[in-house]
């Protein structure tokens, strides 16, 4: 989500969220740098990291709606989620500022802290399990996802 653009016609090799056809096109993914704590927006790790996510159209209107409220100065590089300055926004200030805080809050042991990529797995377990499909897949021990 911290690559997530808008998607726009004209360039559509940066992908992004069409609030129109209910679709992430994921074409772009944050990328570690030389050095500690340097990040930047570059093609996915493989093929299949570029893919098409169907959203619901209520999702799509909700994202819509935030968009549009956002200050102008925010919406220059098209970042759903920009920093104030409308920049992509820095996944380690992200996870310390947000996630970090929330479990403090949450009463949550240091060493029981998710990171974002744990919660991606916990919700496509809990999903693939109300679904009733195989949740060792979400896992990636029931074979190839």
């Amino acid at each position: 989500m911290i690559a997530l653009k808008i998607y726009k016609k004209s360039q559509p090799l940066d992908g992004g969220i069409d609030f129109e056809k209910y679709i992430i096109h994921v074409r772009k993914a944050p990328k570690a740098g030389r050095t500690r704590g340097e990040y930047y927006i570059g093609p996915p790790k493989s093929e299949a990291g570029i893919r098409n996510i169907p959203i619901s159209p209520e999702l799509s209107e909700a994202l819509k709606t935030y968009w549009d409220e956002l200050p102008s100065k925010m919406k220059a590089e098209r970042f759903l989620f920009p920093s104030e300055h409308g920049t992509h926004l820095d996944p380690t200030n992200l996870r310390i500022r947000v996630l970090y805080r929330a479990c403090e809050a949450a009463g949550l042991p240091k060493n029981e802290w998710p990171t974002f990529h744990d919660l991606r797995h916990a919700f496509a377990t809990t999903y693939l399990n109300k679904r009733g499909d195989n949740w060792k897949r979400a896992m990636g021990v029931d074979g190839p996802r």
